[in-house]
């Protein structure tokens, strides 16, 4: 069956080219600690599932040390829902994004997050 949390991990971190995961990076307790200085959590936040069919929303936090960078990157990751679809034949539709600030989070780290919704065909070609 089709994953469509770690599909949409694979395409955040294809857009943004850092770190992507479901969870905080163990090494992000001290801002130098992240090599990039950047991360991403992926995390579904709801949808209707109709088997076959799922209707997820997605959260994509961006972190990063910059407030600047974290905005541009969320801007640039919604953005990329048009210039860079996801083309995976599960994935029917994408879409309009949100894109809001959390602020400095504990840690040092600026928070912005981008609200994603798919709808997605669970089934294998095969099936």
């Amino acid at each position: 069956m089709f994953s469509s949390l770690e599909y949409t991990i694979k395409w955040v971190h294809s857009v943004l080219g850092y770190r992507t995961s479901t969870h905080v990076p163990r090494d992000a307790d001290g801002m130098a600690l992240v090599r990039d200085k950047k991360f991403c959590i992926v995390e579904r936040t709801g949808g209707e599932l109709d088997y076959p069919h799922d209707s997820p929303s997605f959260a994509v936090q961006i972190w990063s040390q910059s407030e600047s960078d974290a905005e541009q990157d969320a801007n640039i990751l919604a953005i990329a829902t048009k210039t860079v679809p996801m083309n995976d034949y599960h994935i029917n539709a994408v879409g309009i994004p949100d894109v809001l600030s959390y602020g400095l989070m504990e840690g040092g780290w600026f928070v912005w997050q981008v609200n994603l919704d798919l709808e997605v065909n669970l089934l294998d070609k095969s099936n």
